[in-house]
């Protein structure tokens, strides 16, 4: 990196100059702008920021790959959680369960990203989702942990659609859960993923 009056190149812009200190935000994490991630974030996720810190105060992460600034003394703990609400409350509180077409979506673009990673291997013809999952972990091209959350996608998936289940709170967030997993670990192996697939 060449320092030109406090001024350095962008990665994703290199004829736009940025401050020594600036980061680029995505929707989790945040990274140097020299970082060659930042390709890969969607539009509507990017964020020019001036430092780590208003980063950390939007609770983002740094990226693990370029490594930029990071103060532990600015790391925010959330207040705890009360242990039973008061009817009041739990009268409010609005029950969010995700739609079949929702879920159908999770599914298609976690299809979209198989097909990537599975890209230039002989597959057996008729092969199902949970299949292809197998195979791919026991190759070592998924995380067994990856692939537990991509099972809960799919499973989840094939109960609203085969069984007409309806979604639970509980049950939408592990999807929401699986699916931010799914995500963080794509964009950390350098998947170039769609624009709405990360949200």
């Amino acid at each position: 990196m060449l320092f030109c009056g406090g001024l350095m190149k962008r990665y994703d812009r290199p004829s736009e100059p940025y401050y020594f200190e600036e980061v680029i935000g995505s929707y989790f994490t945040y990274h140097r702008p020299t970082c060659h991630i930042i390709r890969q974030v969607a539009r509507h996720n990017y964020k020019r920021l001036r430092d780590h810190k208003e980063a950390q105060a939007l609770w983002l992460k740094p990226c693990k790959h370029c490594r930029p600034a990071f103060d532990p003394s600015l790391v925010r703990i959330e207040p705890p959680m009360e242990t039973e609400p008061s009817q009041e409350q739990s009268v409010q509180t609005k029950s969010v369960s995700m739609s079949a077409t929702k879920l159908a979506d999770r599914r298609r673009e976690l299809l979209r990203l198989i097909d990537k990673i599975d890209q230039g291997v002989d597959r057996p013809n008729a092969e199902g989702v949970g299949a292809r999952i197998s195979r791919l972990t026991r190759q070592d091209l998924i995380p067994r942990e990856v692939s537990a959350c991509m099972r809960v996608i799919t499973e989840m998936r094939n109960a609203a659609e085969y069984k007409a289940k309806t979604l639970s709170d509980a049950d939408t967030k592990a999807v929401e859960a699986s699916w931010v997993v799914i995500c963080e670990w794509a964009i950390d192996i350098g998947i170039s993923l769609p624009a709405d697939f990360e949200e």
